[in-house]
């Protein structure tokens, strides 16, 4: 139901528009997160380059930057270790020092929260995408919290495997859409 009404243009509130791992947005970010864990992980990096963050950051549209991934796919397949974040370094250097060469280079070296402060900044992910701010916020007071454990980025992925569903809510004010409950969330609510 959720999903007719955003097809339609209706606001809509619901579990699923409002949890934090459905969220296009945050699991970008985190694909970012994993490929500065695993920079052979081609998949996240893949997942984050094609993203709207990047699209918006870099002026380079979502459909250039996965013509770029496909372009690729025949060496992929011949060469076992063929690293995407290598070719992408090679093709677009210019890109590449603006947007992931400090990361890449300064990654284990800063908290985790410092660390997604600064990528939140560096693509401006607020300024680009302010009706994601409550989402944005969520995750890095997540970040925050587990932070006292621990500060590597691994372990935090772990963490957020392991995470109750409530955790990932993200609590926002009353807001002009429709909301959708389940029976049980709409008991004893008296609206």
């Amino acid at each position: 139901m959720t999903g007719w009404l955003m097809d339609a243009g209706i606001p809509v509130e619901s579990e699923r528009t409002l949890d934090l791992r459905g969220h296009g947005l945050i699991n970008e970010l985190l694909s970012f997160l994993r490929f500065l864990d695993s920079p052979i992980d081609n998949r996240s990096f893949v997942d984050f380059l094609t993203g709207e963050i990047m699209s918006r950051s870099s002026g380079q549209t979502q459909g250039v930057m996965r013509d770029f991934v496909f372009s690729l796919r025949a060496r992929i397949s011949q060469k076992k270790n063929l690293y995407i974040y290598k070719e992408f370094r090679d093709a677009y250097p210019e890109l590449w020092e603006r947007f992931f060469d400090q990361f890449f280079r300064t990654v284990g070296l800063y908290p985790l929260y410092e660390l997604m402060i600064s990528i939140v900044q560096r693509f401006a992910v607020l300024e680009n995408f302010p009706e994601a701010q409550g989402f944005v916020m969520r995750l890095l007071e997540l970040i925050k919290s587990w932070e006292e454990e621990t500060t590597d980025i691994s372990s935090f992925l772990e963490y957020l495997e392991d995470l109750g569903a409530e955790e990932f809510y993200v609590h926002t004010v009353d807001s002009e859409a429709v909301k959708i409950l389940t029976i049980h969330k709409a008991k004893g609510l008296e609206f």
